[in-house]
């Protein structure tokens, strides 16, 4: 959705990016936030998260499971789980410019046509429905995060001259 608002020389115009419906999936979460059947190796280390949620006794409301060493001998490993299912609900506020025209009676003093100055900013903020979400949203097809990094933030500021 874009919209543009004008006045007096002056103009905001923004872009709302938006999904709503879908989910994603985690497919590294076995891996981040295991539950401890893979045993303690580079690929079965335990994150904080885990450590801090885990469920411990009968009443504990938590997504995360009871943890449970069994070691790498057994043959058992992390398992996908629904707890790696994610909400992918989003509005992400992807371009705003902010420019201001000078007035066209003073260009032709100077013999310039135009004088714009503007700032223009992407991707400044994302609203996620899932706050355990902790990828970028904005997904391909598939669904799944893959570990993609989020959208960069950028800044500009600049003039447009026209003689």
């Amino acid at each position: 959705m874009t919209n543009t608002l004008s006045f007096k020389g002056i103009s905001l115009s923004f872009q709302l990016f938006f999904n709503f419906g879908n989910k994603v999936y985690d497919g590294w979460g076995t891996f981040i936030h295991p539950d401890g059947t893979s045993g303690f190796n580079q690929t079965g280390k335990i994150s904080r998260y885990t450590y801090d949620h885990r469920w411990r006794k009968p009443g504990d409301v938590t997504d995360v499971p009871k943890l449970t060493y069994v070691g790498s001998q057994t043959g058992l490993t992390n398992q996908n789980s629904s707890r790696f299912l994610y909400d992918g609900d989003y509005i992400r506020l992807r371009d705003v410019t902010l420019a201001y025209n000078l007035p066209r009676q003073w260009m032709g003093r100077i013999g310039m046509s135009n004088v714009k100055v503007y700032f223009r900013a992407n991707n400044l903020v994302t609203w996620v429905k899932d706050k355990r979400l902790m990828y970028d949203p904005e997904m391909p097809v598939t669904g799944d995060t893959d570990q993609r990094a989020p959208l960069f933030k950028t800044m500009l500021a600049g003039i447009d001259i026209s003689f």
